[in-house]
């Protein structure tokens, strides 16, 4: 058993060691590390420096975003009512728009493409969200630096700078032209429309729009939110609206019928105004029998009209606007100082990172390559 001891004792031993040695090469080399790097301290103030003075020119020289923001709720009354008229008649509120739906809704290029052809309100000069867009966008300036160029060449080929977007046109006239463009517009505006639901529980919806003109990112944001407000409660209602239209047209067809028979009534009296024979007192009586159907008949339709429109605005969602855009508005504009500090940071992040690589490279690479040649010699 003593030998077995001795022998535990000089391994422990032997492990104390190599763990004290290990511990002394490892201070010993973050030590190396250390004077590497403050020998070349200039390095890697140069690189914090240039670095700052890059993140300095990049805050001078980036484009500035702006951004409008609506909040809104979307209330409606969506509880089970099975004996309204509207449940009866199939006039509820239609399901294909409700919930994250409605989200969905509001990323379509389709409602973007109707507010791009609608006017911008209160400039002088009337035209479409679309031009005004592609002028907010220097197309229309180089436009005009492009025809003084090429008015002596002549060219079949059709640019952006031929196509312009009339107030008012047709959509239906639109040129393969025309299209291309309204389509390429409105999905680079979707792109930066951004629609989302902060709670998925909640009915609160946050609607956001990024763009390099201010003026331009809120009017558009406007007329974009009273599209899709307009389509939403219109599709909401589209078939109570027919139902209430149908019964209003039969309602109105009874009330001529009605004025018919009243005057058919006063006539055939007039007529027979001294008669004494008994088949004028039966015709008379028949018609205000006539009349009498045809009054209550009206009378009901009128009530249910009446009933179809209350369950009709029961039914026809809310939509509360919580928040919406003001001037000024949000941008991505940061301070000057803000791009220095984080350029300075990396800059020196980077050069020390790159310095302790090649004081790597010295230490343990670059000796390791060089005993392979000896090694080679020694087999």
């Amino acid at each position: 058993m003593s030998e077995m001891d001795d022998i535990f004792k000089s391994l422990m031993g032997e492990e104390k060691q190599e763990k004290k040695k290990s511990l002394a090469e490892t201070f010993s080399m973050l030590k190396d590390y250390i004077d590497y790097l403050w020998k070349k301290k200039w390095i890697v103030v140069i690189a914090g420096f240039s670095f700052a003075v890059l993140g300095l020119v990049y805050a001078c020289i980036r484009t500035i975003e702006y951004t409008a923001t609506y909040g809104f709720a979307i209330e409606g009354d969506s509880g089970n009512k099975p004996f309204t008229m509207a449940a009866l008649l199939g006039t509820g509120a239609v399901g294909a728009f409700s919930g994250d739906n409605l989200v969905e809704l509001m990323r379509t290029p389709s409602m973007v493409e109707k507010t791009l052809l609608k006017e911008v309100p209160n400039r002088t000069d009337s035209i479409n969200f679309i031009e005004y867009y592609l002028i907010c966008d220097s197309v229309r300036v180089t436009c005009e630096k492009a025809k003084e160029e090429e008015k002596e060449k002549a060219s079949d080929v059709v640019s952006i700078c031929d196509v312009y977007f009339p107030l008012h046109q047709n959509r239906n006239t639109f040129t393969r032209a025309q299209d291309s463009i309204l389509k390429l517009v409105a999905q680079g505006i979707v792109k930066k429309l951004e629609v989302v639901k902060p709670e998925k529980k909640l009915a609160f919806v946050n609607c956001s729009y990024t763009y390099t003109d201010e003026e331009f990112c809120k009017v558009f944001l406007d007329a974009y939110m009273e599209e899709v407000i307009a389509f939403y409660l219109e599709t909401k209602t589209i078939r109570s609206n027919r139902s209430i239209e149908n019964f209003q047209r039969q309602a109105d067809s009874l009330r001529l019928e009605m004025n018919r028979t009243l005057s058919s009534k006063a006539y055939y009296a007039d007529a027979n105004l001294n008669s004494v024979r008994q088949s004028v007192g039966v015709e008379l009586q028949k018609k205000q029998m006539e009349l009498q159907s045809l009054s209550t008949a009206y009378l009901e339709i009128v009530k249910g009209i009446a009933t179809m429109r209350v369950d009709q605005m029961k039914e026809t969602p809310l939509i509360q606007i919580i928040s919406e855009p003001h001037y000024p508005l949000d941008n991505n504009k940061a301070r000057k100082l803000k791009f220095i500090i984080i350029g300075g940071f990396l800059g020196g992040f980077l050069s020390v990172l790159s310095l302790l690589g090649i004081c790597f490279y010295k230490k343990m690479i670059k000796p390791a390559l060089a005993e392979l040649p000896s090694l080679r010699t020694e087999e």
